[in-house]
């Protein structure tokens, strides 16, 4: 099967809601494209679970909705427990799909659009803003570790999202979008706490009165047991 199969709009309906034509074909042709950008048996697990659950969605007859039980219980397991994705049947992917670390963590809203050659990291998010509709991604479009995309934005052709970058906003082709870097917000002081024990032990030996003997070797005046330096002595080493 050749890859212009899959770019043949025809084998992927432009309403989500409509089932492909030929389910085995498309899957086939999609997992063939996919599998060429994920080499690990994790990622092509994931992708065989995403393609099929696509193929056969709102399929008609009986052998298609028990092969919909089927798959329900395949997602159950890897989606749902093993990766931790949500990933709906319905959403519409184009092929070449690169999910490094498997989508672990990711989240996808049902009606998002992601076009060919997609690659997308781990505990990403795309989904609805304020309930008004979810995105719509281009083609080669890679989104990093944890980004969020959000809201009925366009993120065009060739867009990379950086990790952690949130994108509230259509992108223009082939931009680069990260997230601010980390900046200090209030320093901390760290007390020495070296200081703070020598200070202890220098209170309570520094002022011991010496010891005097009787004849039998006795002492007549014993030395006072050390005593903790108090609070406002620890807290003037520290300031």
């Amino acid at each position: 099967m050749t890859n212009e199969f899959v770019s043949d709009p025809t084998h992927m309906p432009a309403d989500p809601a409509q089932p492909v034509t030929e389910p085995w074909s498309w899957t086939r042709a999609m997992l063939a494209a996919d599998f060429e950008r994920n080499t690990y048996p994790f990622e092509r697990i994931t992708l065989l679970c995403v393609r099929l659950r696509r193929a056969w969605h709102n399929q008609p007859g009986v052998k298609a909705w028990a092969i919909r039980k089927a798959l329900y219980v395949f997602k159950v397991v890897w989606l749902d427990g093993f990766v931790g994705a949500e990933i709906p049947a319905e959403v519409h992917i184009g092929p070449g799909l690169a999910v490094p670390h498997s989508l672990r963590g990711t989240m996808i809203n049902a009606s998002t659009r992601i076009g060919a050659r997609a690659r997308i990291f781990h505990q990403v998010t795309i989904g609805a803003r304020d309930e008004n509709g979810a995105p719509t991604l281009g083609d080669d479009v890679v989104i990093g570790a944890g980004a969020k995309v959000l809201g009925p934005i366009t993120i065009a052709d060739g867009t990379r999202i950086g990790a952690n970058a949130v994108v509230v906003k259509d992108t223009v082709a082939h931009g680069t979008y990260v997230c601010g870097a980390a900046e200090l917000v209030e320093p901390r002081t760290v007390p020495d706490l070296r200081s703070i024990q020598v200070a202890q032990y220098q209170g309570s030996w520094a002022a011991a009165p010496n010891v005097a003997v009787d004849g039998a070797g006795a002492a007549t005046n014993p030395a006072p047991q050390p005593v903790p330096a108090t609070s406002a002595a620890v807290r003037a080493v520290k300031g």
